[in-house]
């Protein structure tokens, strides 16, 4: 289950970046951020990696997105492992 952080880049007419900014709202993988000025944080959860392409192609085609930037995914395994830990990428650090 893919999980992407994203800066959205709107457009400087305003109604097209306040339509944006509503089309945005409506996405049910989405959720929205901060807005600093034409910049909205984002983060999208997806079921797949296919899925989370997708939708960032959808939000870069609405009127009113000049930009999508993906600054952060994580692809997570479906069904964890027993005994995974979801940050076993972090080891402690001998002293």
């Amino acid at each position: 289950m893919p999980i992407s952080g994203l800066v959205i880049l709107l457009d400087s007419d305003e109604t097209d970046s306040a339509c944006a900014f509503d089309a945005l709202r409506h996405l049910p993988e989405l959720e929205l951020g901060d807005q600093v000025g034409p910049r909205i944080a984002a983060v999208a959860v997806t079921p797949s990696t296919s899925a989370d392409r997708a939708l960032i192609d959808q939000i870069r085609a609405l009127q009113g997105v000049r930009n999508v930037d993906v600054v952060f995914v994580e692809v997570s395994p479906a069904v964890a492992e027993p005994g995974l830990h979801h940050n076993s990428w972090l080891r402690e650090v001998p002293r």
